[in-house]
């Protein structure tokens, strides 16, 4: 998409997502399910991902974002972030799960990652923030 936004509102249930070459923002809220995958690359204006009920499997693949903050709000299930490449702020709240995975890599603007619930296993990989702190 050349203009304006990108906006998904999804309920429970497995999901796909592919979201490129986007000069708005990408916003997507999702009810959870049993299997959601996102690549969302090469986007100018930012992203936001939103979960509202718990999901049994995640997997976040976001890259290239130049412009706008990277923002994932999950509860509790298996998650697998990948954040590379990003100018914004990279911001992860997480109500933990039985397994999570972050690889963060390659950011010009800090990263934050806050866990609001014990979780079994959590592997955290940040390498080459440019800019920003990270906590």
């Amino acid at each position: 998409t050349t203009g304006g936004d990108v906006s998904i509102v999804s309920l429970a249930g497995s999901h796909d997502y592919v979201v490129q070459d986007t000069s708005g923002q990408v916003t997507i809220t999702t009810a959870g399910g049993s299997n959601e995958t996102m690549g969302i690359s090469n986007t100018a204006n930012g992203v936001s991902i939103t979960s509202t009920a718990d999901a049994t499997d995640q997997d976040f693949d976001i890259t290239d974002t130049t412009g706008g903050d990277v923002s994932i709000v999950s509860l509790a299930g298996s998650h697998d972030y990948v954040v590379q490449d990003t100018s914004g702020q990279v911001t992860i709240t997480t109500a933990g799960g039985s397994n999570e995975t972050m690889g963060i890599s390659n950011t010009a603007n800090g990263v934050s990652i806050t866990s609001t619930a014990d979780a079994t296993d959590q592997d955290f990989d940040i390498t080459d923030t440019t800019g920003g702190d990270v906590s």
